[in-house]
This record gives structure tokens, sequence and C-alpha cells, in this order.
């Protein structure tokens, strides 16, 4: 099932115009949102504040990177009267939003390694690359019928990796010169590709399927997650502490990231992404849901959504920065807390 159709299978079709919205965690003119759901809650974690922004664009938004809690970039599907999609950037940490590029088709996926150099994957499984900020790009891997790549994680602007629908795998270690075919040992649609160290990296995909790599995706070893629900986002909480999210708020915590042990949730939406910054995480998903945990996904509290639209991508820059790019134009941004 491909990035769209899994969109419609959540029962978002009501006024589907096909957009585009974002969220980031960035601050100014303030709005109180967050509520603690406890006693506990309340002397432990401080109340979340937003800020409305302008929109970008009209279109769905699928991923979002930050290199810096200024500089972003967002992208995702095309319009009907696009003859591709649209990269968008922005340089005052999600305050405003530009137009930056076109390029061949849908990008489900964006990771930039530094200010100027970042990929691309998307459909056809097309993989672009930049070396000017996103201005140019240029394909690096030939379009194959029926072919789509989900997710794209890079250490550095050599090594990366990208995988998708069907199991389908590629990483290079020349900068994309050459992409080289992976073996994942999966036919399940894999959702999302982390990589932590050159070596050392995890794809999760629909069924629970979690594989992992110790040499830099040469060999990939399938591990129990423990349930069948669609897993679609992964993370680094802190060091060594993995987390995978999915379906139905599941969320799957790992010390090492071999034996996996679910983790209770406040929610029961779909969660598509993941970030964290030290011990602070946040997961983002159907509906405008969002959830947040400050001891490294070990335990997690509401956040009041402020929008009821879906967020699909999500970047945490550090605990008081980041970004979570969702659908149909809305556009908000948070920094910092009360």
């Amino acid at each position: 099932m491909n990035l769209i159709s899994r969109f419609l299978a959540d029962g978002f079709c009501r006024q589907w115009p096909a957009a585009a919205g974002l969220i980031t965690f960035g601050a100014v003119a303030t709005i109180a949102c967050g509520q603690p759901t406890s006693a506990m809650a309340s002397r432990s974690a401080p109340a979340t504040v937003w800020s409305a922004a302008e929109r970008a664009g009209s279109f769905d938004l699928l991923s979002v990177d930050m290199v810096d809690p200024s500089h972003g970039w967002a992208v995702g599907e095309i319009g009907p009267r696009d003859s591709g999609g649209v990269v968008w950037t922005t340089t005052d940490s999600g305050r405003h939003w530009a137009r930056l590029a076109a390029v061949a088709g849908v990008a489900t996926s964006v990771h930039f390694v530094n200010q100027r150099t970042g990929w691309i994957a998307g459909y056809a499984g097309r993989i672009d690359r930049t070396d000017d900020g996103g201005v140019s790009w240029r394909a690096q891997r030939p379009e194959g019928a029926r072919e789509v790549f989900n997710s794209i994680s890079a250490v550095d602007d050599q090594r990366a990796w990208a995988v998708g629908a069907n199991g389908l795998g590629a990483r290079t270690v020349d900068g994309g010169a050459t992409w080289m075919p992976m073996t994942l040992g999966v036919t399940a649609d894999l959702w999302s590709v982390r990589f932590f160290t050159a070596e050392r990296g995890w794809a999760v995909g629909t069924g629970g399927a979690i594989v992992t790599t110790r040499d830099g995706g040469a060999t990939w070893t399938a591990a129990r997650s423990g349930t069948t629900q669609t897993l679609f986002g992964l993370a680094l909480a802190a060091p060594e502490i993995v987390l995978a999210v999915g379906d139905r708020g599941t969320v799957l915590r790992s010390d090492g990231g071999s034996v996996w042990m679910p983790s209770s949730t406040p929610v029961d939406a779909a969660l598509y992404s993941v970030a964290g910054s030290g011990r602070v995480v946040w997961a983002v998903g159907a509906r405008g849901a969002a959830i947040r945990s400050d001891d490294a996904g070990a335990s997690w509290r509401t956040v009041a959504p402020i929008t009821d639209e879906t967020l699909r991508g999500l970047v945490l820059m550090d605990p008081r920065h980041g970004a979570a790019v969702g659908r149909k134009g809305y556009v908000q941004w948070l920094q910092g807390e009360e």
C-alpha cells in the first residue's frame, strides 16, 4: 500500500483537496496548548506553547528535515496541475516557508546533512540529490516501474540509505554516484529507515516488521517486534534507546535495538512519526495527535491537538526546536516552553 493510499485508508477522505500542513516547535506569539494529565505530570512537565505561521502551499507535505533551529526543508505531494513535486524551505525556524524548487513526481522523504547537501526519495524509485541547499536537484537513480521509496536516511554526504514498498532498499557509499540494492529479508512495505551511525541502522514497516543492520546495510536481520500493527516511524531517543511508532498509538522501545518492548501511550490514533532529543521525545499522527515523553519514551502524556489535520513528518533539533508536517496547508510553529 503506498503512502497516499494509506492516508485514505485512515478515513481522512473528508474534505480531501490534497493539501499540506506544517507544525514546528519554535516560539513567539504563543498559545498555551498542552495540559498535564496528572498531578505528577503537572510537577514534572512544563506546558507547551504554539504559534501560528503562514501556510506552506496547498498540498500534502509528507516529510520535513532541519539541520539547525533555523534552516529546514519540506516535501510532499503534487497537485493536479503540477508537473512534479515541490520542495519548500524555511530560514527562520518555520515562521515563513517559500517554494524552492520543483522535482519530478511525489517526494515522500527528505534528509539533509548540512545546509547545502541533501537527498529526497519518492515515487518511481527516484532518488535526487542537491548540493546548493535545494535550489537544484539531480536524479541519481533511474525510475523503476511500480517502485516507491518511503524513507531516506543519511549520516554524511557520502553514505545514505532508502527503503520502500515491498521490501525495496538501496544504499550508497559514494555520495550517490552509485546506489546498490539492499536485501532486507522482508516483502513488507517499509515506512521508515534510520541510521544513527554509519554501521548501525533499523527499518520498520507493515505488520510490525523490524529489520536491523550492523554493517552499514550490507546485511539485515529481522527482529521480533511483538506486534502486528504497522510501524511508521523510528527515532533515537537517548544513547542506545530506539523507538518505533505506528498504528493504534503503538510505541515500541528498545535499549540497544535488539529486544523491543511496548510502551503505553494515552492515544489510540495512528502515530506516523517520532523524533527525540536526549530524553525528550515527540510523536505525531492522525487527526493532529501529539504526545510527548520526558523520559526517553518510557512514559507519555497527551498534548492537546491544535489541528485535526493528520501530521506525517517530524524532526526535532533539540528539546526546544523542531518541525512536523501534514496536510491541508495549515502551518504552525513552536519554540520553547513556559
